[in-house]
């Protein structure tokens, strides 16, 4: 028997600023070498997403950076309750449809939104790969 489910993608896009702030907002002597405006690495969003923000002191964090905790909790909250992140008080999240080739995708940020992914041949590749 083969379970179909829905499936909700979403990229990340709040990128912290490319200093480690102290809470007084002086920046510390790590600039990045490759990136002076972001940062970017492995799972930038787990802070985010459990809502624990207020535990990682390397940050001063924005009013911005507690909107997209809020937002990320809530879509989580609703995933794990009833297998939906939609719900209120979030923006809609379209479900990704088998054979489509530009699924909908969630942009998780300041004002996140659900846009189309384009061109992206991964999607087309996991189709075939999990013969949906």
């Amino acid at each position: 028997m083969v379970l179909r489910v829905p499936c909700f993608s979403y990229v990340y896009q709040k990128y912290k600023n490319g200093y480690l702030l102290t809470k007084d907002r002086s920046s510390r002597s790590i600039k990045l070498k490759y990136s002076q405006t972001f940062i970017r690495f492995h799972a930038p969003e787990i802070e985010y997403c459990m809502g624990n923000l207020y535990l990682v002191d390397d940050y001063a964090w924005t009013p911005d950076d507690f909107k997209v905790s809020e937002t990320m909790e809530n879509f989580f909250a609703n995933f794990i309750k009833t297998g939906n992140p939609n719900g209120e008080g979030v923006p809609n999240w379209p479900a990704a449809e088998a054979k489509d080739t530009t699924p909908p995708v969630m942009i998780i940020d300041v004002e996140s939104k659900a846009v189309d992914a384009k061109d992206d041949a991964r999607y087309v590749f996991l189709d075939k790969a999990y013969k949906n």
